[in-house]
């Protein structure tokens, strides 16, 4: 049974982790651990360390910010339909922001047409297989998800470390999705303020490790800070953040 206490981080690349890093934390018993792919060879490493660690939730999916993973799909997409009863969700999937700000429009008119074409794509296979999708959609690319989301009636899903405007927040929770809080909240002063707009209700943890903070590299248990942080913040204790968080985790998946 596990405890209402348990600490869920819901977005983790525990697969770039090394073999004792990765032993480390998947050992922990108080922990419940999401991991999200990139690419194929991602989405197989997780499926790899499930067989080790049947306790660890998996997303295969691939990350829309690298579009040289692109081509994986097919791949990828076969191991979520051969494996689609042991994983918990598909992810990390989204529209791409950050890659695009730089490069010339045409670029960018292919790269937002092949996005949204693949996003589709796992939002269908998502719906095939009922499993919820953890979503990398921030600022302008978050409503064209949303369009894409409410266009196939997608019940389940997560914005991960969402920033955006207050319209699009609003349109988020009106669906009933879940949104997931990173350790940049500690550092970053315009996304803490962004994230004391996000109703407490519908927030989950995440570490997204290992992405660094501050010159630290991310951890699952850096969640125990955000936890603590959001408590202060709301004044409430970090064990309610946990409460609300593993059970806003339950009615996201039910694996």
């Amino acid at each position: 049974m596990i405890s209402l206490n348990y600490i869920v981080d819901i977005h983790c690349h525990i697969d770039q982790y090394g073999g004792k890093e990765i032993k480390g934390i998947l050992d922990k018993k108080n922990y419940i651990i999401m991991g999200a792919a990139i690419n194929y060879k991602s989405s197989k490493k997780l499926l790899e360390l499930k067989k080790i660690y049947p306790e660890l939730k998996v997303a295969l999916g691939i990350h829309p910010e690298y579009p040289e993973n692109f081509s994986d799909y097919e791949a990828v997409e076969k191991l979520i339909r051969d494996n689609h009863s042991k994983i918990s969700a598909i992810g990390e999937i989204g529209l791409p922001y950050f890659s695009m700000q730089n490069i010339p429009e045409l670029e960018k008119d292919i790269l937002i047409t092949k996005a949204n074409c693949l996003l589709e794509k796992f939002i269908a296979l998502g719906k095939r297989y009922n499993l919820p999708l953890i979503l990398h959609a921030v600022f302008d690319a978050a409503p064209i998800a949303l369009d894409l989301l409410e266009k196939h009636g997608i019940r389940k899903a997560l914005f991960h470390w969402f920033e955006g405007d207050n319209k699009t927040l609003q349109r988020i929770l009106e669906n009933g999705y879940l949104i997931s809080v990173s350790p940049d909240v500690m550092y970053n002063q315009k996304y803490s303020e962004f994230v004391d707009s996000i109703p407490m209700e519908c927030i989950c943890l995440e570490s997204d490790g290992p992405w660094e903070y501050g010159g630290r590299k991310g951890m699952p248990e850096m969640v125990e800070e955000v936890a603590e942080y959001l408590g202060s913040r709301r004044g409430v204790s970090k064990d309610k953040i946990y409460e609300i968080s593993y059970e806003n985790f339950k009615t996201l998946t039910i694996f």
